[in-house]
């Protein structure tokens, strides 16, 4: 199997969806040429976290969000690299917490959070099914944040198949709960991983 080169995308979303945008294309760039096969963003990097960046998603208008979303993929695609974008999705009255791959060398694939936080309940849906892509010759099973701390979330995509996994988790702002990103996330995932 070859090596896979992934790349983190450190920001700080915010409202803007054009200022997002902005940081996310630039990260495009310095990955693919950093020669990374892949760009992970933050949770919701493309709509900014609610409680953080947003109070809810009112503002968002659907039709222009998935026009960003397509740019990041073409964008990707120019570049030669794929993106694990944070992101969002509405279906009906429901809105989503998304992992979306797209770029080059992939169909483009959705995963909807499946563990919401409590505060996350007030803004999302929970997903049902796990997501596991092919990429490279490889096979990845994608996460965000939360569903670290339940072990099936993880192991359902071991049980089918994934050689690797890729979480992503929105780390930037204050603490609400000092010590968990900084301490007990990271002791969470290495957890998760040695399992």
């Amino acid at each position: 199997m070859d090596s896979l080169k992934v790349a983190c995308l450190q920001m700080d979303a915010g409202p803007d969806l054009d200022a997002n945008l902005r940081l996310i294309s630039a990260g495009i760039h310095e990955a693919a040429k950093a020669g990374a096969h892949i760009l992970l963003t933050p949770e919701c990097a493309l709509s900014g976290y609610p409680g953080a960046a947003r109070d809810n998603f009112d503002d968002i208008n659907w039709c222009n969000y998935d026009g960003h979303e397509d740019l990041v993929h073409v964008r990707a695609q120019s570049a030669g690299i794929a993106v694990l974008l944070g992101s969002i999705s509405k279906r009906g009255d429901q809105i989503y917490n998304d992992a979306l791959l797209c770029g080059d060398g992939v169909t483009a694939s959705r995963y909807h959070k499946r563990c919401l936080t409590p505060f996350d309940r007030g803004f999302f849906a929970a997903g049902s099914a796990p997501s596991l892509v092919d990429f490279q010759n490889w096979k990845l099973g994608i996460t965000i944040c939360y569903d670290v701390r339940f072990p099936h979330t993880w192991g359902d995509l071991v049980a089918n198949g994934a050689d690797a996994i890729l979480s992503i988790a929105h780390m930037a702002g204050p603490d609400p709960d000092p010590g968990t990103k900084a301490t007990v996330v990271p002791n969470h995932y290495s957890g998760r991983a040695a399992e």
